[in-house]
């Protein structure tokens, strides 16, 4: 099962995302062959290419290894970046959510409101 947890701000009265771990794997297929897998992979993998390539954001926190991916933000992050940075995290945790739906056995998501 991929358990992805969302960051938040604590002192945000809106939800500002400061970053995601997903743990896992979706156990959905074959070792190669795993569609759910490969979804939400690509999905956190465009988010952060989306981060950092076309928001341009610097001093990211992004950690790769077989099964576990870590993406938080800096915490010198520019006031007017953030409603951009935040954007790309949503836009990520509504694809998960829908995948999710679709997937329940395979994909697990929580939240937490500290870093």
């Amino acid at each position: 099962m991929i358990r992805l947890t969302f960051f938040s701000d604590p002192s945000s009265s809106r939800r500002t995302y400061r970053g995601f771990q997903m743990r896992g794997h979706a156990d959905a297929g074959p070792h190669g062959q795993d569609l759910v897998c490969c979804a939400a992979s690509t999905l956190a993998i465009g988010t952060v290419n989306a981060l950092q390539e076309v928001l341009g954001l610097e001093g990211m926190r992004v950690e790769f290894e077989e099964g576990k991916m870590d993406v938080f933000l800096s915490d010198k992050e520019g006031q007017s970046t953030i409603p951009f940075s935040n954007f790309a995290l949503e836009a990520f945790h509504f694809n998960m959510k829908e995948l999710a739906k679709e997937y329940p056995e395979s994909i697990n998501i929580q939240y937490r409101k500290d870093l």
